[in-house]
């Protein structure tokens, strides 16, 4: 962990929690309302836009291409 810096693992967790909280109803794992408020504003984009379904697959799959199994 970087001194004085949150953790990235700590942000991109959180990030990930995010993106499935988003998802339809239907389609989630789990429900994690206040995953968005721990990461740093691009993520938190990434994390609204994602809850568009059009664009939520185009950000599954850049993540699948380039961080495979996160």
């Amino acid at each position: 962990m970087r001194q004085g810096k949150p953790s990235r693992t700590a942000e991109y967790m959180a990030f990930f929690r995010g993106l499935e909280s988003v998802r339809g109803q239907h389609e989630r794992l789990f429900l994690d309302p206040f995953a968005a408020y721990f990461v740093r504003p691009g993520l938190k984009k990434a994390i609204d836009l994602s809850g568009h379904r059009s664009i939520g697959k185009g950000v599954e799959r850049y993540l699948d291409s380039r961080l495979p199994g996160a």
